[in-house]
């Protein structure tokens, strides 16, 4: 739950929650405290999807050397065009 999607759910701007005062700010934040409570499950799940998120990725940065080879030096040289290209006539 987000200030904007409960501001959509309230039908008001964001602008009148960062106006309202604190009373109705600690409302909200107890409201947030609830839901949180209420689903325990759902929390501990956006954080172990969090922690494979973080593992996928650094998995993918360990083992980028085997499955991208590695680049050509560059600049080629006259005597050994890019594949594919056909040599300019002088």
């Amino acid at each position: 739950m987000t200030i904007s999607s409960l501001c959509r759910e309230a039908g008001v701007g964001r602008d009148s929650y960062y106006r309202s005062p604190q009373q109705f700010k600690d409302t909200a934040a107890a409201a947030f405290a609830r839901r949180e409570a209420q689903q325990p499950e759902l929390v501990t799940l956006r954080e172990e999807l969090a922690t494979l998120k973080r593992e996928k990725k650094q998995t993918a940065q360990d083992n980028a050397h085997a499955v991208r080879p590695p680049s050509p030096s560059w600049p080629r040289t006259p005597a050994s065009p890019a594949p594919g290209s056909t040599p300019n006539p002088t």
